[in-house]
């Protein structure tokens, strides 16, 4: 992550580049990290990067009662409908 984007080496459509807005990145950087591990999710349990968060997901939406939503969903709300 370099300033306000993303890079993302391995994209559905290929490497892309993200940018992200300022709130966005003030809550990234809040997150705490290990300062030798470079990677914004990653698997202390395991040692190695979170592949895949569909588990994970799958336990929010349970816990949160928020039924069938799927992550990319989140990306079609408006400003209005959010917190």
């Amino acid at each position: 992550m370099e300033g306000n984007r993303l890079l993302l080496r391995d994209s559905r459509t290929g490497p892309r580049t993200v940018w992200l807005g300022s709130a966005v990145r003030e809550v990234i950087d809040s997150l705490p990290r290990h300062p030798k591990i470079p990677r914004l999710f990653w698997n202390y349990q395991y040692r190695r990067p979170i592949g895949c968060i569909q588990h994970l997901w799958r336990t929010i939406l349970q816990r949160a009662n928020l039924g069938k939503l799927r992550i990319h969903d989140l990306r079609h709300t408006s400003p209005a409908m959010r917190p």
